[in-house]
């Protein structure tokens, strides 16, 4: 995650910003293609991988965008 410099204006919302390891076009493709536009849930940090575990123990379908 990314620290934000300029003042907070959304400040009753969840919100981030994060620095995708793939170029933004590729990482947008990619989720794109795994249905992230349709029904999605993004995480990111220490949690992503755990998360991506209960999703498989549930037989959900899970992709980690690296």
């Amino acid at each position: 995650m990314q620290d934000v410099a300029t003042a907070v204006r959304m400040a009753d919302s969840i919100h981030g910003w994060f620095k995708a390891s793939l170029p933004v076009g590729e990482f947008l493709a990619e989720y794109s293609r795994a249905g992230g536009t349709y029904h999605s849930a993004l995480v990111y940090g220490k949690l992503a991988k755990e998360i991506a575990r209960w999703g498989k123990l549930t037989r959900w379908n899970t992709v980690l965008l690296q």
